[in-house]
């Protein structure tokens, strides 16, 4: 569980991309609503998790530095990139305040801070660090991020055929994937009823089956009960 945590972002994103091709394949069916207010269009749209996976790229540094600007002000930011110990400690609180959730998850990464504007130049070490991030600064720092975890954020660029409007969407690997591995536990248990009731096989029975074998039988009683 240390190891898992201590991933980056990028890097857990690109194992549950890997996880899903070996488990469901590499072809993602996805459902999407055109955010348009006045369309609302769903929209069908064929995914495939090889496409969003980024060669491996090396990254030698524990730290990166960013400079990022608010009013007057300019700071000089050392970052380490976010890990998932670090969404889990922002997850909960994410629920019910999402900006705190971003200041928290902001704050851990940051090792340092350099702030310099009218009065001079002000250090802040980590021991010290507790900013409450305005979302334009956390945006640049966020870019910061991407630039050296690109894999960490798969953004959908599309455009709705119903009504032309273009848009991005974010694609969350985790979520997509824990609601497919969902339904189909619920069609798993669908298959070994329908067996069970017309077959009077065990559960263990049918559960020792592989998918294409069940598949086989559920179509074979499709086609009698639909001839009765």
């Amino acid at each position: 569980m240390e190891m898992v945590g201590s991933l980056s972002v990028g890097d857990r994103e690109a194992l549950l991309l890997n996880l899903r091709r070996l488990t469901l394949g590499d072809r993602m069916q996805c459902v999407l609503r055109c955010p348009e207010l006045s369309c609302g269009e769903v929209m069908d749209l064929a995914l495939r998790a090889s496409r969003f996976l980024l060669p491996p790229y090396n990254r030698s540094q524990e730290c990166y530095e960013a400079a990022i600007s608010e009013d007057e002000e300019l700071y000089c930011v050392t970052f380490r990139l976010p890990n998932g110990a670090d969404q889990e400690a922002a997850a909960y609180l994410s629920q019910s305040d999402p900006e705190a959730a971003a200041n928290m998850l902001l704050n851990r990464c940051i090792k340092q801070v350099t702030i310099k504007g009218g009065e001079g130049e002000v250090l802040m070490r980590k021991e010290d660090i507790l900013i409450d991030w305005q979302p334009s600064q956390r945006e640049q720092i966020s870019m910061a991020m991407a630039e050296v975890d690109p894999q960490a954020e798969i953004r959908l660029n599309l455009s709705c055929p119903s009504c032309g409007h273009s848009f991005s969407a974010i694609f969350d690997t985790a979520t997509f994937f824990f609601q497919e591995i969902s339904r189909r536990i619920n069609r798993l248990y669908e298959e070994v009823h329908w067996l069970a009731f017309y077959y009077h096989w065990s559960e263990a029975e049918i559960m020792g089956m592989t998918s294409k074998k069940r598949l086989m039988y559920l179509d074979f009683l499709s086609d009698t009960l639909s001839r009765r």
